[in-house]
């Protein structure tokens, strides 16, 4: 698990950036394009950092379209998620994430749209994230959410092997494709 992780956040690092851009807008329409998404009154989402897939125009998009967006703050044990307004004044976390410096905690309801990153996904809806389980630990105690796994095509794979306690995904949406892992979404 742990070499395979390395080896697509090694690839995803060395996206040239025209093709990385291209991608990124791809998976920009593919998201939009979902009803689910179109639908969604809260859409939960991670700030992309670094090589992840690029959430700040889904987040700009969603906020246009008169959505509530939130986004996680990170604390050494757990995430919460909190409401922003605009990108603005953001802070750069000792993690390297940025994050609203806001401690108002929001629990996503039935039916919320959460956005979620990870290093390599199936096309079953299993993902790896990057090792923390800071996403597994915080999705497994809340609502039943729809949840959409963001990645670059070549970090979709046939199948990966997971633990019990991973959550897995409802939608993977890449640059090249939309897969449905779950029947009635």
């Amino acid at each position: 698990m742990a070499g395979l992780r390395e080896r697509m956040l090694s690839e995803r690092a060395k996206m040239e950036q025209s093709l990385r851009e291209e991608a990124n807008k791809a998976i920009f329409e593919n998201v939009i394009s979902l009803n689910t998404f179109k639908n969604a009154g809260s859409i939960f989402t991670y700030i992309n950092t670094s090589s992840e897939a690029v959430t700040k125009a889904l987040i700009n998009h969603a906020l246009d379209a008169g959505k509530k967006v939130f986004v996680p703050v990170t604390l050494k044990e757990r995430i919460y998620f909190t409401g922003i307004k605009n990108l603005e004044g953001l802070k750069k976390s000792k993690m390297g994430i940025y994050e609203p410096e806001s401690t108002d905690e929001k629990e996503p309801c039935e039916g919320d749209v959460f956005i979620i990153p990870g290093s390599v996904f199936d096309k079953a809806g299993h993902r790896y994230g990057y090792g923390a389980g800071y996403y597994d630990r915080f999705l497994s105690k809340c609502a039943p959410v729809l949840k959409i796994g963001l990645c670059y095509d070549f970090q979709l794979l046939e199948s990966i092997e997971t633990k019990e306690h991973d959550i897995d995904m409802d939608i993977i949406v890449t640059d090249k494709r939309i897969v449905i892992c779950k029947e009635g979404r």
